[in-house]
C-alpha cells in the first residue's frame, strides 16, 4: 500500500540498493533536504525536535520572533532554516559579535505562518 504522502516511489526488486529508493521516494510538498533528514536515524530526532518547537511557537500569539540556539553544525542551521521554512516562517542567522561564528537562527511570523498540509512528523521512516 503506498503513503499518502509518498508519491513518484517506481517498482524496484529487493536488490535496489538505499540511494535508488532515496531518489524514487518523495514527500509531496516537502522539502527533498528534509525528506532525507527524516530517513537518517542520527536526524529525524533533532529534526523532529526542531519542529515541535516551531509548532509550540506559531500556536503562541504572543510570540512573534523564535530563536534556536547551540546549532554546532552547518547540517543542524540548514535543517533548522528548512523547518522553520516549511512552516513558512521568515529565517535569518545572527552572527555571533565576539567570535564571528553564527550560531543562532531567528524564525520570524510571517501571514503565511501555519501547520503544512504534511507535518514533518506524519513522514514515515523508509
Amino acid at each position: 500500500m503506498e503513503s499518502p504522502f509518498l508519491s513518484g516511489a517506481p517498482a524496484h526488486d529487493s536488490s535496489t540498493a538505499k540511494e535508488g529508493d532515496r531518489e524514487g521516494r518523495r514527500a509531496v510538498g516537502v522539502d527533498a533536504f528534509l525528506v532525507e533528514a527524516l530517513d537518517n536515524p542520527r536526524h529525524r530526532l533533532t529534526v523532529l525536535r526542531m519542529e515541535l518547537d516551531i509548532q509550540k511557537f506559531i500556536q503562541n500569539c504572543d510570540q512573534q520572533q523564535f530563536e534556536f540556539q547551540h546549532l554546532p553544525t552547518s547540517y543542524l542551521k540548514c535543517a533548522t532554516h528548512r523547518v522553520a521554512q516549511h512552516y513558512g516562517l521568515q529565517t535569518m542567522a545572527l552572527d555571533n559579535i565576539i567570535d564571528g561564528f553564527s550560531r543562532r537562527v531567528v524564525a520570524r511570523k510571517t501571514p503565511e505562518s501555519g501547520f503544512p498540509a504534511i507535518c514533518l512528523s506524519d513522514i514515515p521512516t523508509k
